[in-house]
């Protein structure tokens, strides 16, 4: 009976110091695709941009040219939380 209880509660410990050891990983944040000088709503960033033919009204465009911004929704972020975000010197 003792061997089967130390057993036992090895196990819960084992488990329960692997889960206070190992982080969750990060849920995926919230994005959107939309129109570039589409209004950016409150709570939402924007985090990188495309350049995509036949979209927003365009037809085939040069890949410098962007076309539409991908916005992030930060209204729920948590402290620590990491966006990815792409930073340029282009408007």
């Amino acid at each position: 009976m003792k061997r089967r209880l130390r057993s036992i509660l090895a196990v819960t410990l084992a488990v329960t110091v692997a889960t206070m050891v190992v982080p969750a990983a990060p849920a995926a944040a919230e994005s959107e695709v939309i129109c570039v000088g589409s209004p950016i709503p409150a709570g939402w960033i924007h985090t990188t941009s495309l350049s995509t033919s036949f979209v927003c009204g365009g037809g085939v465009v040069p890949p410098n040219i962007v076309t539409q911004w991908v916005i992030t929704n930060i209204s729920q972020a948590k402290r620590d939380d990491v966006f990815a975000m792409c930073i340029s010197t282009q408007p």
